[in-house]
């Protein structure tokens, strides 16, 4: 092992640098997806670091760019953080704190205002600075209880006897909550399929409107061309319309994987639409997908401000079961712009929709 030096990638890096993480993950991501998630975002390319040890990349670490719109009016560029990835042969010789320093150095001279993302583990970063001010909820809603349980049981190869006994007992308890919700479901809210997914600037600005120092992302035309329309790994994805009286009233994007889940990336409703309105919207989804042929429906809710906690109500009423566990959110403001992480309205449409 030589001395190991820290630099910004160049796009002629992309492919050592897909090699690597497939090489360490065992994985097959393809050159199309790496270039997908980041190179193309709307915001610009990401701001990507490698270690390198002679000519060989032994650590990696990037921020895709990503637009966020201020309560305010204005606009603050913000760094997602990803691909963060040390060799096991090179741990403990602070690689991870040492791409973050030159990271932290890029993103300023680009302008980045703000660094976030999600992650299993909060240690590393608060140790590098970082600010870990929440983490996120789960909710599920089971369609089907066999095929369920067959999937969320294998999650974890450690999963015991009585481990799988409780998440039985949480897929019954669900498919019971379902069928009640469902069955008394509003038939006046219509929901129909749109081609493509929707501009969503009117709905999130008006989010904004009602909460002082709100965050969101930007999600105009060129975001939800990138987020979904372009995104090779959404494998079934759905883009849903729901009506009221012949008014429309919200939109919902979702994917559904291979396995039979899935997975919700947004439900927006425009900021009148009363919570039993609401609500009628997300059981005629459930009732949507279940004809789709899922056996489960999962979603990421963040309970930090009003616009979260009206979120995780409404889906909880409408049949979902809420899990008060997840990932960590983690933050650092690099130019003391005073935006505040609880007042960022987030969703699933944050993350890259890799399911």
């Amino acid at each position: 092992m030589g001395e190991i030096s820290y630099r910004r990638a160049l796009k002629s890096d992309y492919p050592a640098i897909n090699d690597f993480y497939n090489r360490i993950y065992g994985r097959n991501r393809s050159m199309e997806e790496f270039e997908w998630e980041f190179h193309n975002s709307p915001a610009g390319p990401s701001v990507y670091i490698v270690a390198v040890d002679d000519s060989a990349i032994v650590g990696t670490n990037c921020v895709i760019q990503i637009d966020l719109i201020h309560s305010d009016g204005g606009h603050i560029l913000s760094g997602k953080s990803e691909d963060t990835l040390v060799d096991p042969n090179y741990r403990g010789k602070r690689i991870f704190a040492n791409i973050y320093e030159k990271l932290i150095e890029e993103c300023k001279n680009e302008g980045i205002e703000v660094i976030w993302g999600f992650t299993p583990v909060d240690k590393a970063f608060k140790k590098i600075g970082f600010d870990i001010p929440f983490s996120n909820t789960q909710s599920l809603a089971v369609l089907n209880v066999t095929e369920a349980f067959r999937y969320l049981s294998h999650l974890n190869p450690k999963n015991v006897f009585f481990d799988k006994l409780k998440i039985f007992g949480l897929t019954v308890m669900s498919k019971f909550k379902v069928s009640a919700a469902t069955r008394s479901k509003d038939k006046t809210v219509q929901l129909i399929e749109r081609k493509g997914p929707a501009n969503l600037d009117e709905v999130i600005v008006d989010e904004l409107s009602c909460m002082k120092g709100g965050l969101a992302i930007n999600q105009g035309t060129a975001y939800q061309k990138w987020r979904y329309s372009d995104n090779p790994h959404l494998f079934d994805p759905h883009y849903l319309e729901f009506f009221r009286n012949d008014e429309p009233i919200g939109y919902a994007s979702v994917n559904i994987t291979t396995d039979k889940v899935c997975y919700i990336s947004e439900v927006k409703f425009h900021l009148n639409v009363d919570d039993d309105s609401r609500k009628s919207a997300v059981q005629s989804l459930l009732v949507y997908i279940k004809d789709k042929g899922a056996c489960l429906v999962r979603n990421w809710h963040f309970g930090t401000n009003q616009i979260g906690k009206r979120e995780i109500r409404v889906f909880e009423q409408s049949g979902f079961t809420i899990l008060h566990r997840g990932s960590h959110f983690v933050w650092m403001d690099l130019t003391n712009s005073a935006a505040n992480p609880s007042n960022f309205i987030l969703t699933r449409a944050a993350t890259q929709g890799l399911k």
